[in-house]
């Protein structure tokens, strides 16, 4: 699966520096260029200020964790999130992300993970352009 969008800039958002680390290599390695925030309001800064093809964001962090991060640019964004053991919020991430990822199997999946959620953004994107215009 390679990206077709121009953009290839991944926002990577966790406050474990060994995670960010992992996560970063997975787009890295592949061309891919990522931007790195610490928690919810440290990315839409940088979403503000960038503009990124996709977000993958852990759920547990300080100030703003990635369920709320999540509510407020799902929709705009591809948005995958990355569980550990946070189990209780299942139910909660599938309505709120493209795509989920667990901490263990990121070698495995995040990136086609995030190359399918921006796909299918792409694609619900096209959807709605032509409801709204029929």
């Amino acid at each position: 699966l390679e990206m077709t969008t121009q953009n290839n800039v991944i926002l990577i958002v966790d406050n474990d520096e060994d995670a960010l680390e992992v996560m970063g290599h997975e787009f890295t390695s592949r061309g891919l260029e990522i931007l790195i925030a610490h928690n919810g309001k440290e990315a839409l800064e940088v979403i503000d200020h960038h503009n990124v093809a996709a977000v993958v964001t852990d759920i547990s962090m300080p100030f703003m964790n990635g369920i709320e991060l999540s509510k407020e640019i799902i929709g705009n964004l591809p948005v995958v999130i990355v569980t550990g053991c946070e189990a209780q919020f299942e139910d909660k991430v599938v309505d709120l992300c493209d795509s989920y990822v667990d901490k263990l199997d990121l070698k495995e999946c995040l990136y086609q993970a995030t190359m399918k959620a921006i796909e299918r953004h792409e694609i619900n994107k096209a959807i709605n352009a032509e409801a709204a215009a029929a």
